[in-house]
């Protein structure tokens, strides 16, 4: 029951607000907001699109913790050749080991004491029921992105 989800309820949603409204949760030094697009429109569900961003968020969060200068960055970008609308959470943290990258978006899977491995399994569905791809990419000790790639919808 934890992992189903509710089917999106999609509605034009402008990127700049809906990343403004996340940024005022994430009042921190370390973690900058860089959205160029602002003005695109995606068709999503506003809910639970700020459900995914802001669980890349805190996860990048968790995982600069060890780190002497953490910085967490969410940038976006709009390729109107491809009709794709990416946002990326990239961290210069302690990255994911490969052998744990393969397993990050299995139900139940964690490698923190206290989580419970449903976290990126959902935000991974969410963008799927979303038409869209959620992917890693990583380097041991140097950090890790999380890029979020929805379609591009045509203007109503």
């Amino acid at each position: 029951r934890l992992s189903r989800l509710a089917d999106p309820i999609c509605d034009w949603v402008e990127i700049g607000d809906l990343l403004t409204g996340v940024s005022e949760l994430f009042l921190h030094d370390y973690v900058h907001f860089k959205v160029e697009n602002a003005q695109e429109r995606v068709l999503v569900d506003r809910q639970q699109i700020e459900q995914v961003i802001i669980n890349l968020i805190k996860n990048a969060m968790e995982a600069c913790e060890e780190v002497d200068k953490p910085e967490v960055t969410v940038r976006t970008h709009a390729d109107y050749t491809t009709r794709r609308f990416l946002i990326c959470v990239e961290d210069n943290g302690m990255g994911i080991l490969p052998d744990v990258m393969e397993r990050i978006f299995i139900p139940f899977f964690t490698t923190k004491p206290q989580g419970s491995g449903i976290g990126l399994s959902l935000c991974r569905q969410i963008v799927n029921n979303h038409n869209g791809r959620l992917s890693v990419s990583s380097v041991p000790r140097r950090g890790s992105t999380f890029i979020i790639d929805l379609p591009i919808s045509a203007k109503e």
